[in-house]
């Protein structure tokens, strides 16, 4: 049963840090803000991701008596980053394809201009065969492959940390067995 609730939790709590991470998408791109020049966007959502691992770890923490492993907080870190990289990666399809249907042509410009700029001894056929390379991968396939990883390894990371921090063994004579439960 309390598997089945760590379930939820970790679904409940990666839906909030989804839609949060879309949100950290949404509305500076709403108010015209430009992502590249605005990196504090992206400090913005890992602080986030810390923030909603370290919330459902402790409320799983909270509803187990004030004890958690490190495995139990670490799979439920991990659940949520799995569900919100989900949700990022469907949020970066509807972004690419219905609020920016331009998005692949828009960064091909914004490439060439770069590369016309920052490197002018660029022959045209160079620009274009990097152009071409770049068009692969900014596709809403691309892109959301790109949102779904780049979710989940931060997840990864911040799941370890928060788990070894949050982490409260329980005395020996309140431990529910999982050793004796994985032989049955």
């Amino acid at each position: 049963m309390e598997k089945n609730n760590t379930l939820q939790l970790g679904i409940t709590y990666g839906l909030i840090l989804g839609i949060g991470m879309a949100m950290v998408t949404l509305v500076p791109f709403l108010a015209g803000l430009k992502p590249e020049e605005n990196q504090w966007l992206s400090v913005v959502g890992l602080v986030l991701m810390v923030a909603v691992i370290a919330l459902a770890i402790i409320k799983q923490k909270g509803i187990s008596g004030g004890f958690i492993k490190f495995g139990q907080a670490f799979r439920l870190g991990m659940t949520v980053g799995v569900v919100a990289a989900v949700v990022s990666a469907l949020y970066m399809v509807f972004h690419t394809t219905q609020l920016v249907p331009d998005f692949q042509e828009t960064t091909l410009e914004t490439a060439r201009q770069a590369m016309e700029t920052n490197n002018p001894e660029l022959s045209e056929e160079q620009i274009d065969m990097a152009l071409n390379m770049t068009a692969k991968f900014t596709t809403p396939t691309w892109m959301a492959l790109f949102s779904f990883l780049s979710t989940l390894f931060p997840a990864l990371i911040f799941s370890l940390l928060v788990a070894a921090f949050l982490k409260k063994d329980p005395p020996p004579f309140l431990e529910d067995n999982d050793a004796m439960d994985a032989n049955v």
